[in-house]
């Protein structure tokens, strides 16, 4: 009989130490409901067995000394005060473990509710950013669209009309009527302002003149210094990209100035503490961008970035972002001027240890391109 008693004894002490053991344990788990079961259950099964251990003592002593529990009910009475001097305080203690894991579940509850709100809060942050950041990304489609250019102009540079460089039936170019939209000003635009940098590149290297009437031309244009930590030239660069420039001030004026802030707007928010994390969120969204400049935008953004217009604020960024990786190098003007970006223009960092290393680049303050545009 003791030995039964000694066993449901151990069973009550190990079923009421696994109870207090689950409701610290688990009770800011995600099976809390899960969990209070197993811990009630418990408790019920420990207090079930303290009460069986008692009561087969009890009726062990009726069995054993009859004669003593007919004569004198004070034996009864020394069970009920020993049975009460030990459940009472155990009860006591259930009480004060109900408390605290009622304290838990309700600071849980509140956690939960904590979470959802930060949640919530990051989904609208992230919400009101992509409306804003498609938006733009919307104007931009409409600007280009918006792009419309008499094609006879678009090859007439001081005067000078070059179309026949171009075509051997230069009809085309002379019809008044001809106009060239949307991404094809870009593409049109940009054959003619290649041909001068080349030419330019060919002089400033000593190599063999490409074109002699434009080669003179461009001997008589005013020439600037510009410099990295390895050399410096003297080149008509800025000269040429104005000279373009201008003829189309008003649609890529509009063009530069919202695709500058589409890029800055990512740029600027914080979408993660990580660095990393959030230098590759900030990346994905660039990359989106990078995704709607056909090549004749690229070519157009490589040279913006190297002249007066955009090397201070916008060159940073696309050197950050990578955003000219589909340049072709193998072209002699892009080549020639490619020593004055920083070679993440072109290779985005890919691991989290390059990423890291290359987010400590001061990408507004450095040695790869020193121009003199305002002496």
């Amino acid at each position: 009989m003791k030995l039964v008693e000694n066993i449901l004894s151990l069973i009550a002490v190990i079923s009421f130490g696994s109870a207090i053991y689950l409701i610290f344990m688990n009770a800011t788990s995600n099976k809390t409901k899960y969990s209070k079961i197993i811990i009630v259950s418990l408790i019920l099964l420990a207090l079930s067995l303290v009460i069986l251990v008692f009561t087969i003592d009890y009726l062990g002593d009726v069995y054993n000394k009859p004669q003593a529990f007919k004569k004198d009910f004070k034996e009864i009475g020394a069970y009920g005060d020993f049975f009460g001097g030990i459940l009472n305080p155990i009860l006591a203690f259930i009480g004060i473990i109900a408390a605290s894991l009622a304290f838990y579940m309700q600071y849980e509850a509140n956690r939960q509710v904590q979470l959802q709100f930060e949640e919530q809060k990051d989904g609208d942050y992230i919400q009101n950013f992509e409306n804003n950041f498609y938006k733009l990304l919307s104007i931009h489609h409409q600007i280009i669209q918006d792009m419309d250019f008499y094609l006879n102009s678009i090859y007439k540079i001081k005067g000078a009309d070059y179309s026949y460089l171009f075509s051997k039936n230069d009809f085309i170019f002379r019809n008044e009527e001809k106009i060239t939209k949307s991404r094809d000003v870009f593409k049109n635009s940009f054959r003619l302002l290649h041909l001068f940098l080349l030419i330019e590149v060919r002089r400033t290297s000593k190599k063999n003149k490409k074109n002699v009437e434009i080669y003179n031309n461009i001997k008589k244009f005013p020439t600037i210094k510009i410099m990295n930590k390895k050399q410096e030239i003297n080149t008509s660069f800025n000269y040429i990209y104005n000279l373009f420039y201008k003829k189309y001030d008003t649609d890529y004026g509009h063009y530069y100035r919202n695709l500058y802030r589409l890029i800055k707007i990512v740029d600027e928010k914080k979408f993660s503490n990580n660095i990393i994390e959030d230098y590759k969120i900030k990346y994905s969204y660039t990359s989106i961008i990078r995704a709607q400049l056909s090549d004749a935008e690229i070519n157009w953004l490589f040279l913006n970035c190297l002249s007066d217009k955009g090397y201070k604020k916008f060159k940073p960024l696309v050197e950050k972002y990578s955003l000219l990786k589909i340049i072709n190098l193998n072209d002699e003007v892009f080549n020639f001027f490619s020593k004055f970006y920083l070679d993440s223009a072109f290779n985005n960092p890919t691991s989290n240890s390059f990423i890291k290393i290359h987010l400590e680049t001061d990408f507004y303050n450095n040695d790869v391109f020193i121009p003199f545009y305002n002496l």
